[in-house]
């Protein structure tokens, strides 16, 4: 009797899963990861075509469908496999609307020798049609935004994305089957986003914004947060006496900490430090109106006695200005903003006479105080 090659392997696996107990494997594996691309698209007039990312250690997956009108996924197609990662779904209505979804499974067998899977968790969702070229309604064909963008902790910007339809579909006036966008980030810790697709910086690094479409197409925007509170130094060409290179150069690690506390605590409130001599020998008061400066005390007295000019901090919602006396004054500012994203004139606040030192920081010349 001709056994066929496919029939031989799979008799091959099942006597090698039922040797497992003798040699100790016997025990449930851990359930694989949850497949984390899954996209579908129009294959034919009656066909969806689904394909996704191999699940390592995975030995198969279990396609789900939901049928139109109906909210219920059954299990119609196990693809077998390390290597398999997509599946054609046939025979489908025209014009109507699927919706999948996909586990990856683990295969062992029970105490019993009875062969088992150990499914992931689900994947996400995804719906597509399938349609000929007259149709109207179609799926998304492709995702576009922004390659990068760059931001500052705490900082906001709103990530535009646009989709557009199927190409294969001719019709005039075709829409996408649906305008809703799921957006994540990858690594949580260094930004987070909204439903509305505002993206804010959290901490310094780099991380990924996705863009998912209704059929699974995506687009991966770069997110790269900068600590902007910490430059490692100040760029003084611009005319800066002497005295004040000094000053801003001993206490530079004090001014870039005080901008970073204020600037990851907008809860500490707005208002000012300045210092004063109490008369009588003893040491300088330190004056703090509408802050909470919290384990900044001692940096802001530093900063305020190292100056060798009249002083004061003032802290807003927009950043850190520090003013001095020095002949018709001269104003230090640290923004937490990008001047071209809001749009902010600077000139109206601090005069003609502003020089970028560092990104985002600016030394102004004849400020006033």
């Amino acid at each position: 009797m001709q056994i066929k090659l496919k029939t031989l392997a799979t008799l091959i696996l099942a006597a090698l899963l039922l040797c497992a107990p003798a040699l100790g494997a016997a025990s449930v594996p851990t359930a694989p990861s949850p497949p984390a691309t899954l996209r579908a698209k129009r294959a034919s007039n009656s066909s969806i075509r689904l394909w996704w990312k191999q699940v390592k250690g995975a030995q198969g997956y279990t396609v789900y469908r939901a049928d139109p009108g109906s909210s219920k996924y059954k299990a119609i197609k196990t693809v077998k496999g390390q290597t398999k990662s997509f599946y054609l779904d046939k025979k489908l209505e025209k014009n109507k609307t699927y919706r999948y979804k996909l586990r990856a499974y683990k295969s062992y067998l029970d105490s019993e020798g009875e062969l088992k899977k150990r499914h992931s968790a689900d994947s996400f969702s995804v719906s597509a049609r399938s349609y000929t070229k007259a149709a109207k309604t179609v799926n998304v064909g492709k995702v576009k935004a922004k390659n990068a963008i760059t931001i500052g902790i705490r900082e906001e910007r709103k990530v535009k994305a646009k989709l557009t339809p199927h190409k294969l579909s001719k019709a005039k006036g075709k829409k996408v089957l649906s305008k809703k966008l799921k957006r994540s980030i990858t690594n949580k810790e260094i930004a987070k986003v909204n439903k509305q697709g505002v993206v804010t910086g959290k901490e310094a690094g780099t991380t990924s914004l996705k863009i998912r479409a209704h059929n699974g197409y995506t687009k991966t925007v770069k997110v790269r947060v900068k600590n902007y509170a910490l430059p490692e130094s100040f760029d003084l060409r611009y005319d800066v006496p002497s005295d004040m290179v000094e000053f801003f150069t001993n206490t530079h690690a004090e001014i870039t900490a005080l901008a970073d506390y204020f600037q990851r605590n907008p809860k500490a409130g707005e208002g000012s430090i300045t210092i004063k001599d109490p008369g009588d020998g003893s040491d300088w008061i330190l004056v703090v109106d509408g802050l909470d400066l919290g384990p900044m005390e001692e940096v802001a007295r530093h900063i305020l006695l190292e100056c060798p000019y009249d002083i004061s901090i003032n802290i807003c919602d927009e950043g850190m200005l520090i003013n001095m006396s020095y002949f018709n004054g001269v104003t230090m500012v640290f923004h937490t903003l990008d001047f071209s994203y809001k749009k902010v004139d600077w000139g109206d606040l601090l005069g003609s006479t502003v020089f970028e030192i560092a990104p985002r920081w600016y030394y102004d010349w004849g400020a006033g105080v």
